[in-house]
């Protein structure tokens, strides 16, 4: 149960024992743990654990003293010692969980142990507005003994999140699949996320923000339910499958910590992994594609100035990371790539994109050239690039940059590139990455509107507006493709404002089913699009998202030259026939 002042920290609930902890004896007249004498525990006196529970938020014998008798189903660990469930036969309401957390029970417990406990009832602070009701044991007996409680069999999600409380410290088996939906907290702490049900999406990239994307954010809740080891086993942390992976035989305690239900394992899961996608095939003469870099900054250009503020802690992790962006950049058979998130330091041969363009080079191909972009307003930490390979097309003209409005301190300056490509006719290339959704300095409009867009959604809006004015004012009649990271999902106001305007998603446009980029606390959606108008949609003739990172774990062991998990963003790649 929950809801009480943080006056019990989880993480040390351990040090409120009361007794010190002795071996278990054969004899059931002898307690444990320092206990009472066992004339204290009179058989048949205690209450049933479903009493001590209640159907509220917190036990309704909170602070009073209660003896309880039932079976040891789990042993979980905990930093500072093992916390127990005991769980009774039942009082036959369900609306009441049989089981209670024990604190301050010996540490050589076993599951299957029957004991008669009595003790103080406290509602203990796991964090993040969370609560369990346990029971601070100051005598324990073994009784004869008593046959396991069956586990509660779990076919669906309950309604509403707040229905697992029912369950909370019980046994649960989950006889459906569940599926894996987020690995953010898998390689710290061993904890992954799961749903009933199949992925979870982003509210706002299926629904509208507002009262609908509220109701899917409900919904989402609900069906989740995060998976950790009882025993605090490392494999969670080691062997963590991509997303979208199904995880079956789930079994276990239900318990709630950090603001969200979760279920103890006891066994093993068995899990039916999703493989890696391969890089999706060419259909097209023209290939143009988008990646957010996850911050790549190169210290001083010559192996020092590390740590740098946004992006590699030391020269051996910016290695790494380079080697990945070196092998996904290379598989992705493109022509033309809009980056975003490069460091913002120039393009000397000192710089992040100059180190990043010969390295590419020197692994695919050597024609490798960088679209030069003039020293702008914006001063932001990172900024876009865009590099082509200049065997493929030909950049006819410098670029032009928006840095006017949000773009001089917000949203980064967009860069628009006119290219061709053999004998086609000319096209334009945007890149694009507008604000973030982080909430630091948001104020009215801008601030948190509680509607699922987050923070700067208006500021956002203005960017996408001013977009389309300038894309109009310079490249009237011209092909155009604007693509990046636009930090909104698909049903929030930029990407409908640019549709209302005669823009088309290329992946609407082409039907592609589902597509997403990003995975953030296990709800995938697109922050990535690309926005084609109808010159260039004529144009196109497939849109790929290649889910090299999003549904990987970070921190997850691969190889060094691998492209997975070379950034937190999926690229996207379009392909195009150009016309004369």
């Amino acid at each position: 149960m929950r809801r009480l002042r943080a006056a019990f920290v989880f993480a040390k609930f351990m040090k409120i024992s009361l007794a010190p902890k002795l071996p278990l004896t054969a004899a059931l007249s002898l307690a444990l743990a320092g206990c009472l004498a066992a004339s204290q525990i009179a058989p048949g006196k205690g209450l049933a654990i479903g009493q001590l529970q209640g159907s509220g938020n917190t036990s309704p014998l909170q602070g009073q003293q209660v003896q309880v008798t039932g079976v040891i189903t789990a042993r979980i660990k905990t930093k500072d010692g093992w916390m127990f469930s005991l769980q009774d036969a039942g009082d036959g309401d369900e609306s009441t969980s049989d089981a209670v957390f024990l604190l301050g029970a010996p540490d050589n417990l076993q599951v299957g142990t029957s004991l008669a406990v009595s003790g103080t009832v406290l509602e203990l602070d796991t964090q993040n507005s969370s609560r369990i009701t346990a029971v601070q044991v100051t005598s324990a007996v073994p009784t004869r003994a008593r046959p396991m409680p069956a586990a509660r069999e779990i076919r669906q999600a309950p309604e509403l999140e707040a229905d697992w409380e029912r369950l909370e410290a019980m046994r649960v088996k989950i006889s459906v699949p569940l599926t894996l939906t987020g690995s953010q907290h898998a390689a710290r702490f061993g904890r992954w996320q799961a749903a009933f049900g199949g992925r979870l999406w982003t509210p706002t990239e299926l629904a509208l923000p507002g009262a609908a994307a509220n109701q899917l954010a409900a919904e989402n809740r609900a069906r989740s339910l995060w998976l950790a080891d009882a025993e605090g086993r490392s494999a969670m942390r080691r062997e963590i499958p991509r997303l979208g992976s199904q995880l079956h035989a789930a079994e276990g305690i239900i318990d709630e910590r950090f603001g969200r239900y979760h279920l103890q394992l006891g066994q093993a899961l068995n899990i039916q992994p999703q493989a890696a996608p391969t890089a999706p095939i060419r259909q097209g003469r023209l290939r143009i594609a988008a990646f957010n870099l996850e911050n790549l900054f190169n210290g001083d250009g010559q192996g020092g100035g590390f740590p740098t503020p946004r992006g590699a802690q030391n020269h051996e992790r910016y290695q790494q990371q380079l080697a990945r962006h070196i092998a996904a950049l290379t598989a992705l058979d493109a022509d033309i790539i809009a980056l975003m998130e490069l460091e913002n330091d120039g393009q000397d041969a000192l710089a992040a994109e100059s180190q990043l363009l010969a390295a590419l080079n020197a692994r695919h191909g050597g024609d490798w050239r960088a679209v030069p972009v003039a020293a702008n307003a914006n001063q932001d930490a990172i900024r876009n690039g865009m590099i082509y390979r200049s065997s493929k097309v030909q950049l006819l003209e410098p670029p032009k940059v928006l840095d006017r409005g949000p773009f001089a301190r917000f949203s980064r300056p967009a860069i628009a590139a006119r290219f061709r490509s053999g004998a086609s006719a000319p096209f334009v290339v945007i890149a694009n990455h507008l604000k973030s959704k982080g909430c630091r300095n948001a104020r009215a409009a801008d601030s948190n509107q509680r509607d699922g867009q987050s923070c700067w959604n208006a500021t956002r809006l203005e960017s996408v507006r001013q977009l389309d004015g300038w894309v109009q004012s310079q490249y009237a009649g011209q092909p155009v493709v604007m693509l990046g990271d636009f930090n909104a999902y698909a049903m929030e106001d930029p990407p409908r404002w640019l549709l209302a305007h005669g823009w088309q998603d290329a992946f609407a446009a082409l039907g592609v089913q589902q597509p997403y980029s990003y995975v953030y606390e296990g709800q995938a959606g697109r922050l990535d699009h690309a926005f084609v108008n109808p010159l260039m949609r004529t144009w196109l003739t497939a849109a790929h998202e290649w889910h090299i990172n999003a549904d990987e774990a970070e921190g997850s062991r691969k190889p060094e030259a691998s492209p997975l998990r070379s950034s937190d963003h999926d690229p996207l790649l379009l392909d195009f026939n150009p016309r004369h």
